[in-house]
């Protein structure tokens, strides 16, 4: 009885922290390692954002690989937001191709 209870407080407190997350959509514009700081340009206006230790990349727990992959990143990338008032709690991105790079837009050449 009690491992039910405390089983569903848990479950209520995960989703109450997920309803208070906002979700923000953007294009990358630099991350300062350092300072573990994630700028992102949105409405033409450049907002930072802070890197936790709690912060996830993709729903998976970020680590050095993840997160030095933001370093390398080129500003104007397309990037989503999970955040807590300015806190970071996940970060999206979409991997694979897309549009038309990489395609030749005339065969006959």
């Amino acid at each position: 009885m009690l491992r039910t209870v405390l089983c569903s407080l848990g479950c209520l407190v995960v989703c109450v922290g997920v309803m208070f997350a906002d979700e923000v959509k953007g294009k990358f514009a630099k991350y300062d390692s350092d300072k573990k700081v994630l700028t992102i340009t949105v409405d033409d206006k450049e907002k930072d954002y802070k890197i936790s230790d709690k912060t996830t990349f993709n729903g998976k727990e970020a680590n050095e690989k993840s997160l030095g992959f933001l370093g390398k990143m080129k500003a104007g990338r397309d990037i989503t937001l999970d955040v807590d008032k300015d806190t970071v709690t996940d970060i999206k991105l979409r991997f694979g191709k897309g549009g038309d790079k990489g395609k030749d837009k005339d065969k006959n050449n």
